[in-house]
């Protein structure tokens, strides 16, 4: 019995001379090829339309005079098929891939077009063997294998060389030598940067090329993030020296997908339960080829590296951008300083300081008598709130009156008391803007290393703040630290009754606060922007190599971002 499967309206045929309309029923005589002919029966008229949900092998199985039951035959043997293959632990997305098959004809269905997944025609299943020691995933509309390996097996992790300082340039020419102190958070800098003369051989094995990863080993963590960085165009050439290790991926895999694996979350706690040493933490090169994680099929691995690639160079521009902002503050800072009118009257800083506030560590955990909650700036945080972050500061739990003598305020001063490291002094100062405080979520306080400076004129707060930022950069708080068991405590009131403090005209003074201001206000913008990315690429990264979120849809999600 034929399905009548036409629109248009045919009079010329026998039966079909009377109008057609949707439900109508016709009459059409089924020819037989013995005997004399079936007696017609009604049935419903079905329009082409009503099967535009089927496949290309239904369509088929219908137009070329199968019967029914032959398609759902065919059905019943592709699902299971389907079963069988999830009973492996095998999955597809059920919108692109077919099974590659004959229909009842010999005719092979169509595989040229990938149907989207809101129509409902049979979705059969690809069979795909797993790799050894992997699984297979969907993302987007393609099998993703992912497998679980170290990364000295997709990566050649090579060390830096001893180069000699007493053989550095002293003409200021030369090829730049990439230390730990020249890494920063996923990016690089060289204002610091020693130089290995031109007349001098140096091994080729250490020359550094583009996209190369390279990461601190000697504290290769610290508060502002861990010390990593892509190298660019604008770094080269340099050389790589000791206690730097340098990665690249070997064949088969990108590049660029290895420094998002490098600048995750995963990572970064991965080296702070590996690394050891108290005075000076480091991590070795087995260390490092020993981080295990899952990683994709090379396709995948490209995708996943333009997507991400975008973010970490948004997060590296708004690290540079916020360097140049508080490189331009102390700039400004120094202008003023030095162009002191005649007649300049200098008070001790210790008379202008309206008290002293010493921190509280508190507890982990809330108690019945430490039911308030706040973040506890420390002085590992410092180095990043002066460039626009937040650090790492822990929420700890203090009493209701600790926190009402403790709480800070825009324009407090906060300044390490106690710790440093042999070539590191304390006294590290961060300053407390209504940005900055915005941007929590709790009240702030400072750890008990830490003392918070509160000045009677709030006018010189950030006058004084760069004044001790400047101090520090040249070691002018080395001499005033004592203590011998091997955490060093600065005697800041002796510091702060010798150093003097110019008495600006209010003119200049005024000037200098709004310039200053305004400079905190960017760079605390680029830091919430920063941190968001980091957010969002922290979370992104695991999403993408599971397969729980496809290619596409991140790009969609991120372009409303960058």
């Amino acid at each position: 019995m034929h399905l009548v499967l036409r629109q248009r309206q045919d009079r010329g045929r026998e039966g079909l001379d009377r109008p057609h309309r949707p439900g109508a029923l016709h009459r059409r005589p089924q020819p037989r090829h013995h005997g004399r002919p079936r007696r017609a029966r009604p049935q419903r008229r079905r329009h082409r339309q009503d099967h535009r949900h089927l496949s290309r092998l239904a369509r088929h199985t219908f137009s070329s005079g199968c019967r029914p039951h032959l398609y759902r035959r065919a059905r019943l043997r592709l699902l299971r098929v389907a079963r069988r293959d999830q009973g492996r632990g095998l999955r597809a997305d059920p919108g692109a891939l077919r099974r590659r098959g004959r229909s009842r004809r010999g005719c092979r269905a169509d595989r040229s077009q990938d149907r989207p997944a809101e129509c409902r025609a049979v979705r059969p299943i690809r069979r795909v063997r797993a790799p050894r020691g992997g699984r297979a995933r969907a993302v987007g509309a393609r099998l993703v294998t992912v497998r679980r390996v170290s990364l000295n097996e997709i990566a050649e992790i090579g060390l830096g060389f001893a180069f000699k300082s007493a053989d550095f340039s002293k003409d200021g020419t030369g090829t730049r030598l990439l230390r730990g102190d020249n890494i920063v958070q996923g990016t690089t800098r060289w204002n610091r940067a020693e130089l290995w003369p031109d007349d001098k051989a140096a091994d080729p094995h250490y020359q550094l090329a583009e996209d190369d990863v390279v990461l601190a080993m000697d504290r290769p963590w610290i508060e502002a993030g861990l010390k990593f960085a892509k190298i660019q165009r604008a770094d080269l050439p340099s050389l790589l020296v000791q206690r730097v290790a340098r990665l690249r991926v070997k064949a088969g895999n990108d590049q660029r997908f290895l420094s998002a694996v490098i600048g995750s979350r995963s990572f970064t706690d991965y080296v702070l339960s590996v690394q050891t040493g108290t005075a000076v933490p480091h991590i070795s090169g087995g260390q490092i080829g020993n981080y295990s994680f899952e990683i994709p099929n090379l396709a995948v691995q490209t995708a996943i590296a333009e997507v991400l690639g975008a973010l970490d160079d948004k997060i590296a521009s708004n690290i540079k951008i916020a360097a140049t902002i508080d490189d331009f503050f102390m700039a400004r800072w120094r202008q003023v300083d030095q162009r002191r009118k005649p007649g300049t009257i200098d008070r001790p800083l210790a008379s202008m300081i309206l008290e002293t506030i010493a921190g509280d560590w508190g507890v982990e955990l809330s108690t019945s008598t430490h039911t308030e909650g706040a973040y506890c700036m420390r002085g590992a945080d410092i180095s990043s709130l002066q460039r626009s972050g937040l650090g790492r500061m822990p929420t700890r739990f203090i009493k209701p009156r600790s926190l009402q003598r403790r709480n800070m305020t825009s324009g407090d001063i906060v300044v390490e008391m106690s710790g440093g490291s042999p070539t590191q002094s304390t006294g590290r100062p961060a300053y407390v803007t209504d940005q900055l405080l915005a941007r929590l979520d709790r009240p702030l306080i400072s750890s008990n290393f830490c003392r918070v400076l509160r000045m009677g004129d709030a006018t010189y707060s950030s006058f004084v703040y760069a004044m001790l930022r400047w101090d520090w950069a040249n070691g002018e708080f080395f001499q005033y630290e004592n203590g011998s068991t091997g955490i060093k405590n600065l005697a800041f009131g002796e510091y702060a009754a010798r150093r003097s403090v110019p008495i600006l005209d209010p003119t200049d003074l005024a000037s200098f606060n709004d310039a200053a201001q305004a400079l905190f206000a960017s760079a605390s913008a680029l830091g919430a922007e920063s941190d968001m990315l980091v957010a969002t690429r922290d979370a992104l990264l695991p999403q993408l190599m599971s397969g729980k979120l496809r290619v596409r849809d991140a790009e969609m999600s991120l372009a409303g971002v960058l």
